[in-house]
């Protein structure tokens, strides 16, 4: 993995934020903090290989907020270190990546992969973000991972096994998800007993808020 702090200035709380897949810090720097540091992780390509870790876990009260394939990553992670949390948000994804019923369809993780280097990134990026705004908003701070790595850690991440329990206490499904489809998330989290926040917008809606402060609202 990789970390980087989108917001460090002293406060008794820390947000863990995990990315989606392809995904850097930049898309979410816009975002502000008033009560919460906030360290984001991204690039699961080593799920062995986590930075930071000490630094976040010294934090008296800690916070999970969690988007896209990113979920799967956060929910890992969390149970392996038995984090105890105050609040833990999914946002746009499930646990169990690669799933016909409750993940993204195995054909279309395949697809991806082959096509990423041909286009396929562009195509991604329009279905991630399928309406103006949001294609407005991602565009103005886009990830710049490269594609080779994207393509290794979508390798990793589609393998990740169902998780046995899950950390998370609320779900965010967007209607208009077509990265992940919304009844597949709905499935998911019904599963795992999480309740579930539906909202309009697409798969990237993080150009809703303003503040990670109205992110975690969702959660209750």
């Amino acid at each position: 993995m990789k970390a980087a702090w989108l917001q460090r200035r002293g406060r008794p709380r820390a947000l863990i934020f995990f990315a989606g897949w392809g995904m850097d810090e930049a898309p979410f720097r816009r975002l502000a903090a008033d009560r919460w540091d906030v360290m984001v992780y991204y690039d699961f390509r080593r799920m062995d290989q986590v930075p930071c870790l000490a630094e976040v876990e010294a934090y008296p009260e800690l916070a999970l907020a969690a988007w896209s394939l990113g979920c799967a990553a956060a929910n890992r992670l969390a149970q392996e270190r038995r984090w105890t949390l105050s609040r833990a948000l999914a946002i746009n994804g499930t646990i169990v990546p690669e799933d016909d019923q409750a993940g993204i369809p195995a054909r279309w993780i395949t697809a991806t992969m082959e096509r990423l280097t041909e286009g396929g990134w562009e195509k991604f990026v329009r279905r991630m973000c399928s309406d103006a705004r949001s294609h407005t908003a991602f565009r103005a701070a886009p990830s710049g991972r490269d594609l080779h790595g994207a393509v290794e850690e979508l390798k990793a991440l589609r393998h990740l096994p169902p998780p046995a329990a899950c950390v998370f206490g609320a779900a965010v499904v967007s209607k208009l998800d077509r990265v992940i489809l919304p009844e597949n998330q709905r499935r998911c989290w019904e599963r795992y007993g999480v309740p579930i926040h539906p909202i309009d917008g697409p798969h990237y809606l993080f150009h809703l808020w303003t503040s990670w402060e109205e992110v975690l609202a969702c959660n209750g």
